[in-house]
């Protein structure tokens, strides 16, 4: 079954075309770490470049488990609160080494959005890094 290391590596919201992931502040893996992940864009106008970003901070981890938590303690998205669990749940045999992934949040509405809409638009979010994950592995498997 699969590890929580590869999550590690990965943005953990909104990884459609990251530009920019890395650490700012402890030891990468180990709670209380936090990493800086930016997204650069045009603006809805067209007439620029925007940058939006985000602080997550890792709050736990448990190998045994294989569940972790975080949240951003610092973003530009809109968020006021926001935290997240992620576990891998063994899923079909064990000779396939396949995984269910199981994504649990709590979040206050961006400002300005109902709750349907700022759901929709962290939906959008997941399933872009489930492709990600999806392709990532299916390379994996190739090698």
């Amino acid at each position: 079954m699969a590890s929580l290391g590869g999550l590690l590596q990965l943005p953990l919201v909104d990884s459609s075309n990251i530009s920019t992931c890395y650490g700012i502040e402890g030891i990468s893996g180990q709670p209380g770490c936090i990493r800086y992940c930016a997204k650069t864009s045009i603006s809805d106008d067209g007439s620029g470049e925007m940058v939006t970003w985000a602080h997550e901070k890792l709050l736990s981890i448990d190998p045994n488990e294989r569940g972790l938590s975080y949240s951003l303690v610092e973003n530009n998205l809109g968020f006021e609160s926001h935290m997240a669990t992620i576990k891998l749940l063994p899923s079909g045999s064990q000779e396939q080494e396949e995984c269910e992934v199981i994504w649990s949040f709590s979040l206050e509405p961006i400002e300005g959005q109902t709750l349907d809409a700022t759901v929709s638009t962290y939906d959008t979010a997941i399933q872009s890094l489930k492709k990600q994950m999806e392709d990532h592995l299916q390379v994996k498997s190739k090698e």
